[in-house]
């Protein structure tokens, strides 16, 4: 209960935006903190909370963190969830050195194996033994969690995708923007979201998920390179967001089922079949009934008034010259692809797939 409405909790009003009041809530903090006694753990492992973590081309994987557990030292052994790492480099927000930073103190660290996101808890330990011990429970959790999302019903109509990005920003932006895209008929299934180069975990989990990689502003382990080029896994990576939401709205595009019907533009009787070398390709002569046949179409195989096959038209020919389109009453040669064997006085019709909605 606020303290104005006769309880002990100070509430102020400020705004970030406008930089109102920062200095009055910090001093509220401190003056509460002091008069509550409360104080961090120390004579105890020390533990950091990351703030924002990124690769940097030059320096490598840079991690801002919040030290809130006794005192982080450089040369310690690090973990932070299935993050190996030792401290290389230790130094204020300012770019100030340090070789040890107590509880409270922003820092910045240099060390960590790859990227963590924000809110990952840090972990130093005594050796390496047991930073290697952490690191195999973070994993098996891992495995078991993405094994139990992968024996999930996987459903027709959705597509599975893995987003990775250099930092959490980027990463939530991508998330966000992916999610505003209309998903009615096919939906977006983000099997997992995490920040860092794409690794060999993420293309294992992609196989299992049968997902895509989205890969924004972010790179490939050397390990796995050749595997992505050999197309083991599909990976759309792209410095620019937009065209990796393109190729999302694409894809939805792509997997939607359109009702469809039928259209005949015309049919012909056979006249004549001549003998064709090649397996499964027919030649023949016909002539036009009605309407006209286009050799960019489909042709349908009617005998006794049944539909009895369906055959690609290779090639149109009328008066020993090829053409596009023969019309009522012209006659025509044709060689078509097809198992069904033709006879002469069949009927074929030439159709078209229309897309109704």
């Amino acid at each position: 209960m606020p303290e104005e409405w006769g309880g002990d909790t100070p509430y102020i009003a400020i705004s970030a935006k406008n930089k109102e009041n920062i200095d009055k809530l910090l001093d509220t903090i401190l003056i509460h903190a002091e008069i509550t006694e409360l104080k961090g753990q120390t004579n105890c492992s020390a533990e950091a909370v990351v703030i924002e973590s990124h690769l940097d081309q030059k320096l490598g994987v840079v991690t801002v963190a919040l030290v809130t557990k006794d005192t982080i030292k450089l040369g310690d052994i690090i973990q932070a969830g299935a993050v190996l790492g030792k401290i290389k480099k230790l130094s204020t927000t300012d770019n100030l050195y340090l070789k040890e930073a107590t509880i409270a103190i922003p820092v910045i660290i240099l060390g960590l194996n790859n990227v963590v996101n924000s809110g990952q808890i840090i972990n130093v330990h005594p050796d390496q033994k047991s930073a290697n011990q952490a690191i195999s429970q973070e994993t098996s959790k891992i495995t078991n969690r993405k094994n139990f999302t992968s024996n999930d019903n996987v459903e027709e109509d959705t597509i599975n995708i893995i987003l990775k990005a250099d930092v959490l920003g980027s990463l939530e932006a991508l998330k966000e923007s992916i999610l505003k895209i209309p998903q009615e008929q096919i939906k977006v299934s983000i099997k997992s979201e995490s920040v860092g180069v794409v690794s060999q975990n993420d293309l294992n989990y992609a196989k299992t998920t049968n997902s895509t990689i989205l890969a924004f502003h972010t790179d490939l382990e050397k390990n796995v390179v050749d595997q992505v080029r050999n197309g083991d896994v599909n990976i759309v990576q792209s410095d620019i967001i937009y065209e990796i939401l393109q190729w999302v709205e694409e894809e939805i595009l792509k997997n939607i089922k359109h009702e469809t019907t039928i259209q005949v533009l015309g049919f012909a009787e056979v006249l004549a079949t001549f003998t064709s070398e090649k397996p499964n390709i027919q030649v023949f002569g016909g002539e036009v009934k009605n309407g006209k046949i286009l050799d960019n179409k489909m042709l349908r195989l009617i005998r006794n008034g049944e539909d009895i096959g369906q055959f690609e038209i290779l090639e149109l020919q009328r008066n020993k010259a090829k053409t596009s389109e023969v019309n009522i009453s012209q006659q025509f040669g044709m060689s078509v692809k097809g198992k069904t064997k033709i006879q002469k006085g069949d009927t074929i019709e030439c159709i078209d797939e229309i897309i109704i909605n």
